[in-house]
């Protein structure tokens, strides 16, 4: 019998890290990379049958070296040699770079779907552009699993993708017995691929029992699995499940439908009602937040006095009470004002409150926009100013007027600045963070509306600008003050009030969100 190393392919996955491919007979092959000085030994070694090699037995392999571990391993004066036993193959630096688009291209289909796994897992990234590209065309020509088969029946609930490449997905997975593996998933978009965090045997689904003659039956056989693409998708995205086994399928491929992200929030957190692991839970919503916080911004004090002040307002009262939110303001205000409306359209009370504003104002009151988004910073050179219609109800808006001597100032509605020692800056700067009062904000419209912080990891423009403010005051380019809070009460009206379910409404849930992104800070 050949009891030889055969190796197929072999290339770099990173920096410090090689992916060997090959197949041995031998049921344990004590595989090495030798590496200058060092023998490395896989830090992962996955087995599995070789249809061209006719045998059952798991004659391929897939090794995993890792050589940031080892002194010297990654000399690049040194060539690197695969061993096994007594055999060496030499391993040149131009196999290194070119068998990847190879064993995408003439490897066998249970290398490459293997491979797939791996990526799927996290274990190794996805490689770059073009050969990705080449993965998908591969993935997408291969024979599809169908949901239901001798020895598997999977199904998929519900399938969700925000705009800006946030998704969750539900549904179960029953296999003719019980495997080691569990199933894995990738996301397919615009000729990339994604790998989704799939928890498998994590939500109780009592209702698939009648499948228990054929199927493994636990109890506990549904899924869940969250992402989030590193671009907003443009083509539509598909979920790639793959069972375990199978290496000569490409798996199970579904539609992703496009949703707005209060639905992907709204499922985020059903789902994480049913994990009975809060862990899980967490992770589930982790997982679908951008992978990092952006580099902080560098924030502007200049503008021109002259200019209008732009006031960013999510009116969170009754459409008629803009008037008098409107009135406060223009009150202590000698130069012109422009609102710009967190609103997704400008009602008839609305209109006519903004007209009645107007009237009464000293100074000229246009309204500059209706979006739910912020405005764009071109065109306003003066001062601009982000609150909720509730929160400068309990302000008074002349502090929110003063000389800029940093970039922000921002207005707290902080109980506890009223007892001893509460209203140290410091200590607001805790409360602010971990506590999350209203708050309102005001700097130039450079340094409020150009770099805004993280618009994509939140559903409300005001968690957006709370992160903004936190980064600000943490390089000390922000001030912060408290404002007498007795007897606040928020607004329950326009669209960031909503609930996504019984008890967590917008603001909540980016409260979450930002606690999660801290934390992975």
């Amino acid at each position: 019998m050949d009891l030889k190393l055969h190796l197929d392919f072999c290339f770099s996955v990173s920096a410090d890290r090689v992916l060997a491919a090959g197949w041995s007979p031998r049921p344990q092959p004590e595989i090495v990379l030798h590496a200058g000085h060092a023998s490395v030994p896989p830090v992962l070694l996955r087995r599995f049958p070789r249809r061209d090699l006719r045998s059952l037995s798991p004659m391929g392999f897939l090794a995993l070296f890792d050589l940031s571990q080892e002194p010297g391993a990654n000399d690049p004066s040194e060539d690197l040699f695969l061993g096994m036993g007594k055999e060496y193959v030499p391993i040149t630096d131009d196999r290194l770079a070119s068998d990847i688009a190879k064993m995408v291209e003439i490897g066998v289909d249970e290398a490459f779907f293997s491979y797939i796994r791996m990526i799927a897992r996290g274990e190794v990234p996805a490689p770059g552009q073009p050969i990705t590209r080449k993965v998908v065309n591969r993935i997408l020509a291969a024979p599809r699993l169908e949901r239901e088969s001798q020895d598997h029946a999977l199904g998929i609930d519900r399938a969700l993708i925000g705009p800006d490449g946030q998704g969750i997905a539900t549904g179960w997975f029953l296999g003719a017995n019980r495997q080691a593996e569990t199933m894995t998933a990738l996301v397919i978009c615009d000729g990339r691929i994604a790998p989704v965090d799939l928890m498998q045997a994590s939500l109780p689904r009592a209702d698939l029992a009648a499948y228990a003659p054929r199927y493994a039956f636990s109890g506990r056989d549904g899924w869940a699995a969250s992402f989030r693409l590193p671009q907003a998708p443009k083509a539509q995205p598909r979920l790639l499940l793959m069972p375990p086994g199978h290496l000569d399928h490409s798996g199970h491929l579904a539609p992703l439908d496009m949703v707005q992200p209060a639905e992907v929030a709204r499922l985020i957190l059903e789902t994480g009602q049913g994990l009975e692991d809060q862990a899980l839970a967490r992770r589930l919503h982790r997982n679908a937040l951008p992978a990092e916080i952006p580099a902080a911004p560098v924030l502007s004090i200049a503008t021109d006095p002259k200019a209008p002040v732009l006031l960013v307002l999510d009116h969170d009262l009754n459409d008629i009470d803009l008037r008098d939110v409107l009135r406060r303001v223009t009150a202590v205000l000698e130069r012109p004002l422009t609102v710009h409306l967190l609103r997704p359209a400008l009602t008839p009370a609305l209109d006519q409150a903004l007209a009645g504003a107007a009237r009464e104002a000293a100074a000229p009151l246009t309204l500059a926009g209706c979006a739910l988004t912020p405005p764009e910073p071109g065109g306003h050179d003066g001062l601009a100013i982000f609150a909720r219609s509730s929160v400068l109800f309990h302000l008074d808006p002349e502090i929110l007027l003063a000389p800029l001597e940093k970039s922000l100032l921002l207005a707290t509605l902080d109980p506890m600045a009223a007892l001893p020692g509460g209203g140290d800056e410091a200590a607001l700067q805790r409360r602010f963070a971990a506590d999350r009062p209203p708050f309102a904000c005001c700097g130039s419209a450079a340094a409020l509306l150009a770099p805004f912080a993280l618009p994509s990891a939140y559903l409300t423009p005001e968690a957006g600008w709370r992160a903004l403010a936190l980064r600000a005051l943490a390089q000390d380019e922000a001030r912060i003050i408290a404002a007498p809070a007795q007897g606040f009460l928020a607004g329950n009206r326009g669209p960031f009030c909503q609930s996504l379910i019984e008890g967590v409404g917008w603001h909540e849930f980016d409260g979450r969100s930002a606690l999660l992104l801290t934390e992975a800070a």
